[in-house]
C-alpha cells in the first residue's frame, strides 16, 4: 500500500511540474529522499526518458542518490572491505554514470570532483583514484594530507635559533580553486586548516653554542590561527636546564606558521639571567 501511495504522489508530482514546464525541484526531492531514508523518490525519476528530463537533471538526482547510498549505509560499511558491499557498488555506479551523462567536458570535472570527494574515503577500492586525482589536480585541486608531519623551526629571542619538530600526528587542508577548462574558478575551497599533536622539537642556538631548547607540545592549532598552549620543555646551557611552560599565539596560511611565545620558567631566576622570555618563531611543515 505505501509503495502504491508513493508511485501515485510520485507520478502526480512529476506530472504537475512538467506540466508547468519548469524544472525539476532537486533540492526537495533530495531533502525529501534524506528526510524518509528512502531512495525510491529519486530512482522513479531516473526512469523517465529524455523528453520528461534534461540529461543534467539525471547527472544530478545520479549523483545525489550515489551519496545517499553511501550516507545511509554508513554504520554498516567497512571502508576496509566496501568492495563487496552493495550500497558501495550502486554508489560508484551512479557517479560513473552521471559523469557519462554530460557531453561537456567542464560539466564531466564538475562531477569527477564530487564522485571523487565522495569516495575519496575509500581508497583501496576506488579504481580510478589515480587517474581522477591526476585530472583534478592538474585543475588547481589539492587534496588533504594526515600523516606524520616534520617542521623546519627559526627563533628569535635577541639570538638565532635553528631546528627541527617532528609530530606523530599532523593534519592540512590546503586552500585552492579548482577551475574549469575555461579557466573558470567553480569550486573554490575554505581557508587552509592545519594542525598537529605529540610534537617533540630541538632548536640550537646558533650565536652561543652550548645553548639548545628540546620542547615537547601535546596539541596545537597550526592555520588559520596558531595556538599552542600545551607546551613544555627546557634551555639546556651546557651544565644546567631550565624548565619552562610556553603558550604560543600567531597565525598560520598554509604551510607557513609565524607565532609569538613567552617562557614563564619554574624555579629561581638564578643562573638564567642571559635568557629571554619573549620570542618570535617561524615554520614551514611537511606532512607525509
Amino acid at each position: 500500500m505505501k509503495t502504491y501511495l508513493l508511485t501515485l504522489f510520485l507520478t502526480l508530482f512529476v506530472l504537475s511540474v512538467f506540466s508547468q514546464h519548469s524544472s525539476v525541484d532537486l533540492c526537495s526531492i533530495y531533502q525529501h529522499a534524506v528526510k524518509n531514508k528512502n531512495i525510491d523518490s529519486i530512482s522513479y525519476l531516473l526512469t523517465l526518458d529524455s523528453t520528461q528530463i534534461s540529461a543534467y537533471d539525471k547527472a544530478e538526482l545520479l549523483s545525489m542518490r550515489g551519496l545517499l547510498h553511501l550516507s545511509l549505509s554508513k554504520k554498516d560499511i567497512n571502508k576496509r572491505k566496501a568492495k563487496n558491499h552493495p550500497a558501495f557498488i550502486e554508489a560508484k555506479r551512479d557517479f560513473t554514470l552521471a559523469i557519462k551523462q554530460n557531453v561537456d567536458k567542464n560539466e564531466k570535472l564538475k562531477y569527477t570532483f564530487r564522485k571523487f570527494v565522495t569516495l575519496e574515503g575509500y581508497k583501496p577500492h576506488y579504481t580510478n583514484y589515480q587517474s581522477d586525482l591526476y585530472l583534478l589536480k592538474s585543475k588547481g585541486f589539492k587534496p588533504d594530507k594526515f600523516g606524520m608531519g616534520i617542521s623546519a623551526k627559526s627563533k628569535f629571542d635577541g639570538n638565532f635559533w635553528l631546528g627541527a619538530e617532528f609530530s606523530i600526528v599532523s593534519g592540512y587542508r590546503p586552500s585552492y580553486s579548482l577551475k574549469n577548462y575555461d579557466e573558470q574558478i567553480i569550486i573554490k575551497s575554505k581557508p587552509s586548516f592545519s594542525m598537529s599533536a605529540l610534537t617533540v622539537g630541538f632548536t640550537q642556538n646558533i650565536e652561543t653554542t652550548s645553548l639548545s631548547d628540546l620542547n615537547f607540545s601535546l596539541l596545537r592549532l597550526e592555520a588559520p590561527l596558531y595556538i599552542d598552549v600545551l607546551q613544555f620543555g627546557f634551555i639546556d646551557n651546557s651544565n644546567r636546564s631550565y624548565w619552562y611552560y610556553r603558550p604560543e599565539l600567531g597565525i598560520g596560511y598554509s604551510i607557513f606558521h609565524l607565532s609569538g611565545g613567552y617562557n614563564l620558567f619554574f624555579g629561581s631566576r638564578k643562573g638564567r639571567e642571559s635568557l629571554s622570555n619573549a620570542m618570535i618563531n617561524f615554520r614551514i611543515k611537511h606532512v607525509f
